[in-house]
């Protein structure tokens, strides 16, 4: 409470919810469980001031990776980055563009802009683009004309962004700290499901119901990616006019191969009218930058990145790694199966896998390595390409990447979660000069 009183600008939703997350951290340390009440190892025990370490130098990694001090005449201020800058200032510029078109819809200049909203793909790390999600919806900036792109779990997102701003938070928001916490969506020994995201889909079309209509009735066009499973190539596909209906269209994009779901989805293509079967829209194309502003023409784009900020050269370092533990992974993937028993047992686990990436030739453990990797490169090379593109049609384009909160892929902590919505919903408003919801503030008092 003394804390309150030093520094009156402190809200104290947040200060009681950070006090009580630290706590909860320390007390679920396995050493501290196992420790329990022994006063002669009182002193091992982690304690909520050392988790409040841990996020506190987090928290300056991702300063100095954002911003620097700069000194003149003995005084310092703190600038921008210039890798950051300058993708701040387009990233600005296409919130701007959003407040035109929802203030003066009518005006010769908003007529004229057409967003494009890419969410992409990162399981829990999803949670940050619910976030946005809900505040943009809360504040009347889903309701333009232009185009909502989701991949995997941005496609879940997207779906619920269409509706009322009731539903993104009441119905889709609350999928990450209810749904996705359970041992149904997620557990790690279920070796032949280890994801299911047919919870979600289930969830989708009963218990918490996607309003069709509102989606429908929405001027946005709502498209997903998904990957084919006999080729392994990308596909956009119209949400709003699958034949499946749109709930399962964002299925399908979400539909994880081998192990980690197992399950193809099926869905009618319209130039065909033949059923095929697709896999999660990652796989192949994480951020489709290019593909996408060919096909929808839009004059601004918003990538919602779904992870905290890295530097091209932090990137480069993880791709140029990657590389490196390929060479382990081929040598691992090459070494001949022992007997015919384990043949015929992997074979059973991957017997719904697509053909493209001859997976029932490796290590079904590996599959999972290979995707993330490929995931990490293609938002790469995707970032890689914005700055080329801009600079060449004159589109405005911005990654909107969410607060650096420690979140997982796998995430199973609830105040986690919840901190990942409310922080990104937070920061969205910064950007667009907006007051905070009481829908995303009440969060906070969720775990209390």
């Amino acid at each position: 409470m003394r804390y309150l009183i030093l520094y009156p600008d402190v809200d104290p939703k947040e200060f009681f919810f950070y006090q009580k997350k630290f706590e909860d951290i320390s007390r679920n340390k396995l050493l501290n469980k196992i420790i329990g009440d022994m006063p002669i190892l009182r002193n091992f025990k982690s304690t909520p001031v050392d988790a409040a370490q841990v996020e506190a130098l987090r928290d300056n990694e991702d300063w100095n990776r954002k911003y620097k001090l700069v000194e003149s005449d003995g005084i310092y201020k703190k600038e921008l980055q210039a890798e950051y800058e300058r993708n701040e200032k387009r990233l600005q510029s296409v919130f701007d563009a959003m407040k035109l078109k929802r203030d003066h819809p009518e005006s010769t200049e908003a007529k004229k802009i057409k967003i494009l909203r890419i969410d992409l793909g990162g399981a829990m790390k999803c949670s940050a683009g619910a976030g946005l999600a809900v505040v943009t919806n809360e504040k009347g900036y889903n309701k333009g004309d232009g185009v909502f792109l989701g991949i995997s779990g941005g496609a879940c997102n997207n779906i619920y962004a269409l509706s009322t701003p009731e539903e993104t938070m009441g119905k889709g928001a609350s999928h990450y700290f209810e749904e996705c916490l359970t041992k149904a969506f997620y557990k790690i020994t279920r070796i032949n499901k280890m994801i299911d995201v047919g919870v979600i889909a289930d969830s989708m079309n009963n218990k918490k119901a996607v309003n069709n209509r509102e989606i429908q009735d929405n001027p946005n066009e709502f498209w997903v990616q998904v990957t084919r499973a006999f080729d392994g190539e990308p596909e956009f596909i119209n949400a709003k006019e699958c034949e499946e209906g749109s709930v399962e269209a964002v299925h399908a994009s979400m539909a994880l191969p081998s192990f980690i779901y197992g399950k193809e989805v099926y869905l009618t293509d319209p130039n065909t009218g033949k059923r095929i079967a697709c896999r999660d829209g990652s796989l192949n194309r994480a951020l489709p930058i290019k593909e996408a502003i060919e096909k929808f023409k839009p004059t601004h784009v918003l990538v919602v990145a779904e992870s905290h900020y890295r530097t091209m050269e932090e990137l480069e370092e993880e791709v140029k790694d990657i590389k490196s533990k390929e060479k382990i992974l081929n040598a691992i993937e090459a070494i001949p199966k022992t007997t015919n028993e384990i043949t015929k047992v992997i074979k059973k686990i991957l017997k719904s896998s697509p053909d493209y990436s001859n997976m029932e030739n490796r290590v079904p453990g590996l599959i999972l390595v290979r995707k993330l990797w490929q995931n990490i490169i293609g938002i790469r090379d995707g970032i890689k390409q914005i700055e080329e593109i801009e600079k060449e049609t004159g589109i405005k384009m911005g990654v909107f990447y969410s607060p650096e909160t420690g979140i997982k892929a796998n995430e199973r902590n609830e105040d986690v979660v919840i901190q990942t919505i409310y922080e990104t919903a937070k920061r969205t408003l910064e950007y667009l000069d907006e007051e905070m919801p009481s829908s995303v503030s009440d969060l906070l008092n969720k775990t209390n």
